[in-house]
């Protein structure tokens, strides 16, 4: 297997997984009760304006989130790519999902940042304009999701970067993901992906940085021997 030599920014750049996760998961925990504007435009103008410091919060979250998502990308293109069969393609592709869906998470925010303001000036016309488009903002991020679950997967199959059974997981995740609304589920289950998958990363990561190591200083010959 191909190892390298990396840095101490390299070596941490899968733990943004984790922290990602963590972000994800306390800004679903905020907004968990927000409701869609198909549950009623009073009420999702009520919501918006009882709440805005917590969709404040909720979408600095989310832009947190959308940067260590792109950092984790760069550590799964790195993983895919110095596997034993690395494959830059399905690296590329696992990327460039990231990206799109970082960009997607962002949206969603910019769509919340735009709601609280509009509520704040008790624009309640163009809160419920808001509403409908923030109900279609999730096709660009599950697009960019499938991407990445799918390029992840099948390029973890391939080059042993993550275990067989997760690399399975993460397929299955990609599939669902292009499936309608269970989609959305996928998205709910992605914070628990991430924290999972970051930790492995950074395990087999640190491995292959150790290992090398320890055969060198196996492989000097004894002082008595020279």
């Amino acid at each position: 297997m191909t190892t390298m030599t990396t840095s101490r920014f390299e070596r941490l750049l899968p733990l943004a997984g984790a922290l990602g996760g963590l972000v994800a998961i306390v800004a679903m925990v905020l907004t968990i009760n927000e409701p869609s504007i198909t549950d009623g435009e009073q009420k999702y103008v009520r919501w918006y304006s009882d709440h805005q410091a917590v969709e404040t919060i909720a979408g600095f979250a989310a832009i947190y989130f959308c940067v260590l998502m792109l950092f984790f990308a760069t550590a799964v293109r790195r993983a895919l790519r110095s596997g034993e069969r690395g494959s830059s393609a399905h690296a590329n592709a696992a990327f460039a999902g990231g990206i799109v869906f970082g960009i997607g998470i962002t949206l969603m925010a910019m769509v919340s940042f735009a709601n609280v303001e509009a509520a704040d000036k008790h624009n309640a016309q163009a809160v419920i304009s808001l509403g409908y488009l923030s109900d279609s903002t999730w096709l660009l991020f599950i697009a960019g999701l499938a991407a990445f679950y799918l390029a992840t997967g099948l390029g973890a199959l391939r080059t042993g970067a993550l275990p067989k059974w997760l690399a399975i997981v993460t397929i299955v995740l990609g599939v669902l993901s292009l499936t309608g609304p269970t989609g959305i589920a996928v998205f709910f289950a992605t914070p628990v992906w991430l924290i999972v998958t970051s930790a492995l990363l950074y395990r087999r990561q640190t491995t292959l940085v150790t290992a090398p190591r320890s055969s060198a200083k196996h492989d000097q010959p004894a002082v008595g021997a020279l």
